[in-house]
């Protein structure tokens, strides 16, 4: 033994870095969240559009669903709390490419207009409740249209129809009889190149106007209402951009009409201010990367302002918040399925949270959206929205209420988001953060009276970052580090001086993996030790905690000596210099071809004596635990469990579940698809694996209370599904927790 520490004093190695930190702070960051639990249903068969069935019963919502050339209609209703829906499939007698929904024969039901654009017609239907639909009237027009207008643009009391095209000057009114008929009108403003339009009530003659976008002079214009479906071009305003569609509406506190135009060229909105007088000036323009789908206005956070909701592929939806003093600045993203194409707005009642439903074309389901200010139940699971892609997981009690909180990341959306424990009820959020890049690996630091800390790596730009959450500036600042390859964070917390320490195990490539340390010096200045092997001796895993009581970081490390078949697990002890000068082996291991080997240090046998938990990796992929007999030694190791794959240590959790007092072991593999529970039953030793979940597609999961009701819960993220997935531990572990 004596030769081997020689040997060992020499093959490590220990290097520091002194680091000025790069800060970027970002103002503005939204405190909002617009909506909370997520509910999917899927469709019993393909369709490519979606539209809402408006209804007198507004304790209901009604969709329809179809495909273009077909004949067939699908009607979905759902009932007042979003939470089922029913199906019922429609035929009609004639093939159609778009429909429409409204009043056309004035008996306060919804009626279909169809419209069939290569045969240039359209047909409308009445009394739904049948399941074949009866075409009372067809109309032949002059023009393939390519939008088209709803609404009473006479003012006589009934529905007509205004259809309109790029390669067609003009707007051509179909006026409805109020029977089920329309008759050709005359052609509105037949010297303008239409290429969006949109009703509005610009003055107070109770007349309806229109505004219209002339896409070859790009010029907004606002024609006034005369009467008898007659108009006068009144007013002119220059645009800069293409002009997609444009929405006429209140945005701005106490105004009674602004418009918001959504643009091609480049993509987003551009919102202008009106004064009620009939003119209108370009106040904020919106980027939207992406493109996008559909978009709708309603007040989501209750502050009596339209926010903007957008569906965009690459799959997300988004919601840009209308507030007093910084309009549009704010937004929040989440994940949408594979391919949203359509949003509707649930509840129009004022004063009620809004709710939003998205069509997911290609998903082939309805994704329902609950606003994040109705309470959701935790009597089963429940499912709330994350941004695009989450991944890692972290649970603690951040804002010091007794209740355990949640962190996750994003990896496409390019997020943190927050969740707060609450009782006897789901988390409220998600409030998210957007960072600069992809990130990897979370962890919490801690926390004042105003601001959460947080670390947080970015493998593809090689840094870390000390992540600052300051709820009073209402802003984020990104402490950035530079570190070696992927960084996953062991440990992070304050040292006994109030400075910021943090522990990473680092895998490379070309200078193999390594250990660091990092301890603040000062607000912008940090240290970095690490902690290598020198050639030929490969590094293979390593945790740090401290074995001999003497309040500095002790490292326990598996490595391979040179070419040799054996695994030996080492101690480094700690000193005030980090030099690790005295190190022993503590254990030798036959896994001649294991290149990875995780280590956790716990008490497992409530001993007052540190264990250790070592997962090593292919081929074997054994779980397995040591009893410590202090200072750095251990027993001989028991294997857990076989088979078990493990490729970042935030897969293993090691949390006393069922609260007997006893550290138990959980094991997440995405590659089973399955969180496996092995309970402690005292002295290390451990009951057979017991599946908690099989998920298949889940990311990363974290078992804390967050319901405060004495029973742990389990939370995963599924990555595809951009879900925060939470089980009630009632229905896992009380059963366990009894015995």
């Amino acid at each position: 033994m004596h030769s081997r520490r020689q040997r060992y004093s020499i093959i490590f190695s220990s290097t520091s870095f002194i680091f000025w930190l790069a800060i970027r702070t970002a103002s503005a960051q939204t405190h909002e969240s617009a909506f909370g639990e997520v509910r999917t249903f899927p469709l019993p068969a393909k369709f490519e559009k979606s539209t809402l069935v408006p209804t007198s019963d507004q304790r209901i919502t009604t969709l329809a669903a179809w495909s273009a050339h077909h004949n067939e209609i699908l009607l979905a209703t759902f009932d007042s709390t979003l939470s089922s829906v029913s199906y019922s499939l429609k035929h009609t007698a004639m093939e159609f490419d778009d429909l429409f929904v409204a009043d056309f024969n004035n008996d306060g039901l919804p009626d279909l207009l169809l419209v069939n654009k290569q045969e240039r017609t359209i047909g409308l239907v009445l009394h739904l409740s049948r399941d074949t639909l009866q075409v009372v009237s067809k109309t032949k027009l002059p023009f393939e249209p390519e939008k088209i207008l709803v609404g009473d643009y006479n003012n006589d009391g009934h529905i007509d129809v205004l259809l309109y095209a790029h390669n067609t000057p003009g707007i051509l009114p179909l006026i409805g009889n109020g029977k089920g008929r329309f008759m050709l009108g005359n052609i509105i403003a037949p010297d303008i190149a239409i290429g969006a339009a949109d009703f509005a009530h610009v003055n107070n003659d109770n007349l309806i106007d229109l505004i219209v976008w002339d896409w070859v002079k790009s010029e907004l214009h606002v024609l006034y209402g005369v009467g008898k479906g007659r108009f006068i071009d009144q007013s002119v305003f220059p645009v800069q951009g293409d002009v997609d569609e444009l929405v006429a509406t209140s945005l701005v506190r106490g105004h009674s009409l602004d418009l918001m135009l959504k643009m091609t060229n480049p993509s987003g909105f551009q919102i202008w201010e009106g004064n009620d007088y009939g003119d209108f000036q370009l106040k904020n323009r919106i980027a939207v990367e992406g493109h996008i789908t559909d978009f709708a206005l309603a007040d989501v956070n209750n502050n009596g302002l339209n926010d903007i909701i957008v569906s965009v592929n690459p799959a997300s939806l988004q919601v840009v918040f209308n507030n007093d003093g910084d309009a549009f600045s704010e937004r929040v993203e989440y994940a949408s399925g594979s391919d949203p194409q359509n949003i509707f707005i649930v509840s129009p009642q004022s004063g009620n949270p809004k709710d939003c439903i998205v069509f997911d074309r290609s998903g082939g389901q309805f994704i329902v959206y609950r606003n994040a200010m109705r309470s959701c139940s935790m009597s089963d699971s429940i499912q709330i929205a994350t941004g695009v892609f989450p991944t890692e997981i972290v649970a603690n009690d951040f804002n010091r209420d007794g209740i355990f909180d949640i962190a996750l990341i994003n990896k496409k959306s390019q997020s943190v988001s927050l969740y707060f424990g609450q009782k006897a009820t789901a988390p409220s959020g998600p409030f998210s953060y957007s960072l600069t890049d992809k990130p990897s690996h979370i962890a919490f630091h801690s926390s004042t009276d105003t601001t959460l800390q947080f670390v947080l790596s970015f493998p593809q730009s090689h840094q870390i970052s000390y992540f600052i959450i300051d709820s009073v500036n209402n802003s984020v600042s990104n402490a950035f580090i530079g570190c070696e390859g992927d960084a996953q964070i062991m440990e992070a917390a304050l040292n006994d001086h109030g400075k910021a320490n943090f522990v990473t195990w680092n895998t490379t490539i070309s200078e193999g993996n390594s250990l660091s340390f990092y301890e603040q010096l000062g607000p912008t200045t940090f240290i970095e030790r690490t902690f290598r092997l020198s050639p030929p001796d490969d590094l293979l895993g390593a945790s740090v905690a401290d074995l001999n009581s003497d309040g500095l970081p002790d490292i326990v490390y598996a490595y391979r000596a040179g070419g040799t078949s054996m695994v030996e697990l080492g101690i480094a002890f700690g000193d005030s210099t980090y030099s690790m000068k005295r190190r022993i082996v503590s254990r030798e291991f036959a896994l001649p071809e294991v290149k990875q080997v995780f280590i956790w240090l716990a008490d497992f046998d409530a001993g007052s004596v540190l264990d250790v938990l070592l997962q090593a990796g292919p081929p074997v992929d054994y779980l397995m635990v040591a009893k410590g007999k202090r200072d750095g030694l251990f027993y001989d190791p028991k294997i857990i469990a076989s088979g078990i794959s493990v490729t970042d240590r935030s897969e293993v959790q090691i949390v006393d579940v069922d609260g007997d007092g006893l550290t138990d072991v959980v094991v997440g593999s995405q590659k089973l698809g399955q969180i496996i529970w092995y309970r402690n039953r005292g002295e290390c030793n451990f009951d057979a694996g017991r599946v908690l979940v099989t998920e298949s597609g889940f990311s990363h999961y974290v078992i804390a209370d967050v319901d405060a009701d004495g029973v742990n819960d389990l939370a995963m993220t599924l990555s595809k599904k951009g879900i925060l997935k939470i089980i009630n531990g009632k229905n896992l572990f009380s059963k366990s927790h009894k015995e």
